[in-house]
């Protein structure tokens, strides 16, 4: 099993306002998402714990699952909504590839891949990247920063063999200087997060940790009955 990674960015909110956030959605949507887990999971263990980071001065960063899908669409614009703040959802698939939806105050901006031949989780969806779109609600980044890692490998099922192995040869380089993965390796997002302002690395065990330590930790097993936050300082 490959890289798999997925989280959620704010920018411009502080990790306490994230976090009432994220209680708000549960208070309102806590029922619903426990018979989403149900319907997902019905012989597994429901529910998961969010460990929120502060990384300033842009980004608030919550580690999440990736499932059930339209559950953590659904929490990140609501989120985005109440704070009238930008964000990514951000992930690596099995180590296949790597995407982001960009959204702000609610609305999604922007969908990107790093390989058309998926759509686990934006099917049918345009998902080529827009590097203005993001330099424009994000202003403490520039265009030359962002467009590097916006390169997108084609629909292997549209383009001759040949041609995607090409194209995949001559562009399976780092994207900046100063970046630990090539463009096609199974870690290749965190170049990404990293060019964002989100460091981290592997532990010796082999498990992804963040820079920043944990601010708080938000449990909702119970999906809102009995949420609980556990932080020193909230």
């Amino acid at each position: 099993m490959g890289f798999t990674f997925s989280a959620n960015l704010y920018a411009n909110c502080s990790a306490r306002q994230v976090i009432e956030a994220l209680a708000s959605f549960y208070r309102e949507q806590g029922h619903r998402a426990l018979e989403m887990w149900r319907q997902l999971f019905p012989a597994g263990s429901i529910g998961e714990t969010l460990a929120v980071h502060d990384f300033p001065p842009h980004w608030v960063c919550v580690d999440i699952h990736a499932e059930p899908e339209q559950l953590i669409r659904e929490r990140h614009l609501f989120v985005s909504a109440k704070l009238e703040c930008p964000g990514f959802f951000l992930f690596e698939h099995d180590g296949d590839y790597w995407g982001y939806e960009f959204f702000d105050a609610g609305r999604v901006v922007d969908r990107f891949t790093s390989n058309a031949s998926y759509g686990w989780y934006f099917d049918g969806m345009d998902c080529r990247g827009n590097v203005c779109a993001i330099a424009h609600e994000l202003p403490f980044l520039t265009v030359g920063q962002i467009e590097p890692y916006l390169v997108r490998l084609p629909d292997w099922d549209v383009v001759p063999e040949e041609e995607y192995e090409r194209l995949e040869r001559q562009t399976n380089v780092v994207p900046r200087e100063g970046d630990r993965y090539r463009r096609w390796d199974e870690c290749a997002v965190l170049n990404f997060l990293r060019m964002l302002g989100v460091d981290g690395d592997f532990t010796k065990r082999g498990y992804f940790r963040y820079g920043a330590p944990v601010f708080a930790e938000i449990e909702h097993g119970d999906f809102g009955t009995n949420l609980s936050i556990h932080a020193d300082d909230c």
